[in-house]
């Protein structure tokens, strides 16, 4: 029998993971019907990548990334490894993808600001609380 444990926390793991079935077939091992299993990613539709886009003309991928997950895709994944999530929330990190002195950057930081408490949906990152289906 396998250890098992009230909460996991898989902190912006999930996109650097070769076979993510694999990874999620292993926690379930750990968890029970009461576990809550907490996961971040960084959203692919978050405004500063799309900004970054526009004025560098570059897609800003961490180079140790396999895969982005938006949300629907991430219900889709743990759904099909027979989990579901019970809990979602838009984060952002202390992490920026628009870095420099430059009028462009300034401006592009704080149009993203706007945007995202518009449209919450184009925030850096979420995380979700899932538990076995």
């Amino acid at each position: 029998m396998s250890v098992t444990f009230d909460v996991i926390v898989a902190g912006d793991i999930i996109e650097h993971l070769n076979n993510i079935g694999n990874f999620l077939h292993c926690l379930k091992r750990h968890m029970t019907p009461e576990t809550d299993l907490i996961l971040t990613t960084p959203n692919p539709f978050d405004v500063e990548r799309f900004i970054v886009c526009l004025i560098r003309n570059a897609v800003g991928v961490n180079p140790d990334h396999t895969v982005w997950l938006d949300p629907v895709v991430m219900w889709r994944t743990l759904d099909r490894a027979g989990l579901r999530i019970v809990g979602f929330t838009w984060t952002m990190t202390r992490f920026r993808s628009i870095s420099g002195p430059g009028v462009a950057s300034q401006l592009a930081r704080v149009l993203s600001g706007w945007i995202t408490r518009v449209r919450p949906a184009m925030q850096s990152d979420y995380a979700v609380v899932v538990k076995l289906s």
